[in-house]
């Protein structure tokens, strides 16, 4: 087993991204728990703050906010990760907003569940592509989601969207982007 003295420079990328997520989750948890004099506010920072992680690993996406989904089903499913297990409370459809290359909002629909004990939001391209079309494709620092064109885009005779997920080098080297939320 190899020495953390010894880390590698992506380890270490790797190990302060999941840092961060630490630590928003402890500021998240301690407002929801009401440890915190500023409830309202900093849950509405950290809901508005938490990135999202557009994850090729993902058969579907996942968020910790109620507030995320356009249409939701309560439901009870404990899934496994490889330490513990986790409560789904429910699933759906969230919306994001994103920016495109053009500098318009765009705005993605997807399927996800709610884990309120979730870290991160995570982002499923392929269950988006599968579903609404479209292609990426991976350069060295980005991730470029190449939306099919709306029916104005077709009606003007222009191609579809692109949106890009910077690939974050210094947390973990993962398409990552913030400010997604729509509600």
């Amino acid at each position: 087993m190899k020495s953390l003295l010894n880390e590698t420079d992506d380890r270490k990328e790797a190990t302060a991204a999941v840092h961060r997520c630490y630590l928003w989750t402890e500021k998240a948890m301690k407002v929801r728990e009401g440890d915190n004099e500023d409830d309202e506010d900093s849950l509405l920072r950290a809901f508005l703050s938490m990135p999202l992680i557009w994850d090729t690993g993902a058969s579907r996406g996942l968020t910790p906010f109620r507030s995320d989904f356009i249409d939701y089903q309560e439901v009870d499913i404990v899934v496994h990760d490889i330490s513990k297990a986790n409560r789904v409370i429910g699933v759906g459809t969230v919306m994001y907003k994103f920016i495109d290359k053009t500098g318009q909002e765009v705005y993605l629909p997807g399927v996800a569940y709610h884990m309120p004990k979730a870290t991160i939001r995570l982002f499923s391209p392929q269950s988006y592509l599968q579903t609404h079309g479209g292609y990426a494709t991976v350069e060295g620092d980005k991730v470029t989601h190449h939306l099919p064109p709306s029916c104005n885009q077709k009606a003007a005779g222009l191609g579809g969207s692109e949106v890009e997920f910077p690939i974050e080098m210094s947390g973990g080297n993962i398409p990552l982007i913030s400010g997604v939320s729509c509600t």
